[in-house]
């Protein structure tokens, strides 16, 4: 059985983009869709100055498996 527990979102704004809470939610939504009840966990987001590859958003994700 694999639990999802929590999501640590960090995200890269510009000028012009701060959008970083729709792609948090997206990800939240996804997960719970696909693992339902066990997929319901917390989460941060963190504005960062820098993400590598510049990307817009990062993503780490603890699970429990039993």
């Amino acid at each position: 059985m694999t639990i999802q527990n929590h999501i640590d979102a960090y995200f890269q704004p510009s000028e012009n983009w701060d959008d970083s809470p729709k792609v948090v939610n997206g990800a939240s939504d996804l997960f719970v869709n696909i693992m339902e009840e066990k997929g319901i966990h917390t989460r941060v987001i963190f504005g960062v100055e820098k993400l590598p590859r510049n990307f817009s958003v990062g993503l780490t994700c603890t699970f429990t498996i039993k």
